[in-house]
């Protein structure tokens, strides 16, 4: 069994210097960097709508694998995250639950 995660999410800001956004940049980081679990490698996945470059550039500083978001609206953005994930836990041999 690997012990490692996949933490999916979705987000927009239209800024960087909104606070749900650097509250999002520090979880994105804790998870990253297994900082949630001991002796664990996370994947975190991000689908984004946003359409400042930034708020991408600046997840991935962060450790996320930042992917643009294909089909409008949340519902959809949650199923491509959840999508993405599941192919990346498949590639790692991630236990999916």
């Amino acid at each position: 069994m690997n012990d490692s995660i996949v933490v999916a999410m979705t987000t927009y800001y239209e800024q960087i210097e909104d606070t749900r956004f650097n509250l999002a940049c520090e979880a994105i980081e804790m998870a990253a960097r297994g900082t949630y679990r001991e002796n664990c490698s996370d994947f975190v996945v991000v689908v984004d709508d946003s359409h400042n470059p930034d708020v991408k550039n600046l997840f991935r500083k962060q450790g996320a694998r930042v992917f643009h978001q294909t089909v409008g609206g949340f519902g959809s953005a949650k199923r491509q995250s959840a999508f993405i994930a599941r192919e990346i836990a498949i590639q790692t041999n991630i236990d999916i639950i």
